[in-house]
C-alpha cells in the first residue's frame, strides 16, 4: 500500500510554473516536468512527491481556502528544518523556498525526498516481534536525539 496517489483536483497546482521557478533555484535539476503524486495522509499542509529523472523531491504548501494566519506558515517549517539540519541529521535538506504566491497560488518549499516507511494504524505494514523491537528502539533513539538538540545553539529559541 502506498501513501501517495494522483493529485486531488482541489489540491492541484501549476506544475509547469513551479518547475520553471524551481529551475531558477536549482541549477542541477533535469529538464522536463516532474511526475507528481500527492501524499494522501497526514494533516495540515499538503505534501507532494516530485519525481524527476534520477531525483525525487518533496513539495509542501498550505491548503487552499481561508485559514488562520499562522496555521500554515511555510517559513516556520523551513526555519525549523534548516536549523535542525546540523545538530539533527535526520531531517531532509530544504532546497528552495518560494514566498511568491503568484507561482502556484501560495508559498511553498521543496526539500529532498527521504525514502522510508510510514507506520499507519491501517496495518499496511506488518510488524514481526523482531521488527517491532527494532522500530521501538529507533523511535526512542530518534526522539532522544531530537530532544538532546540544544535549541538555543541551533537558533530555535
Amino acid at each position: 500500500m502506498t501513501d501517495r496517489s494522483g493529485v486531488r483536483d482541489e489540491d492541484a497546482f501549476d506544475v509547469a510554473a513551479m518547475d520553471s521557478w524551481l529551475h531558477t533555484q536549482l541549477t542541477d535539476l533535469p529538464d522536463g516536468l516532474p511526475s507528481v503524486e500527492q501524499f494522501t495522509k497526514g494533516a495540515s499542509n499538503l505534501t507532494y512527491r516530485l519525481d524527476y529523472p534520477d531525483r525525487s523531491l518533496v513539495l509542501r504548501r498550505p491548503p487552499a481556502g481561508t485559514k488562520a494566519a499562522s496555521a500554515h506558515d511555510m517559513g516556520r517549517e523551513v526555519h525549523v528544518l534548516e536549523h535542525l539540519a546540523g545538530p539533527y541529521p535526520y531531517v531532509p535538506t530544504v532546497r528552495a523556498y518560494c514566498t511568491d504566491e503568484s507561482v502556484i497560488g501560495s508559498s511553498f518549499y521543496v526539500m529532498d525526498y527521504l525514502d522510508g516507511t510510514i507506520l499507519r494504524p491501517d496495518n499496511s505494514y506488518v510488524l514481526t516481534p523482531d521488527s517491532s523491537a527494532d522500530v521501538g528502539r529507533v523511535y526512542v533513539d530518534r526522539w532522544a536525539d531530537l530532544h538532546s538538540v540544544d535549541f538555543q545553539a541551533a537558533g530555535l529559541a
